[in-house]
């Protein structure tokens, strides 16, 4: 039988050089656009809390991205 094709992942936050420092949920949705444009679907999303770089914990939008 014929092997599956690897899948492959992306991870897209708000701190992606795509967003330039300015994420909001325009922005957010012309990424997605740009990227299933390239074949990309978003396989799931979550908000988990991360430290940032003072060590504090803030909430983070993660959109996981599958082609």
């Amino acid at each position: 039988p014929a092997q599956a094709a690897a899948r492959e992942y992306k991870l897209l936050t708000p701190r992606d050089k795509i967003f330039e420092g300015k994420f909001d949920l325009a922005r957010l949705e012309e990424a997605l656009n740009h990227f299933g444009r390239q074949g990309w679907t978003v396989k799931a999303m979550s908000t988990p809390h991360v430290k940032n770089f003072t060590g504090v914990l803030e909430e983070l939008i993660v959109v996981v991205l599958e082609r």
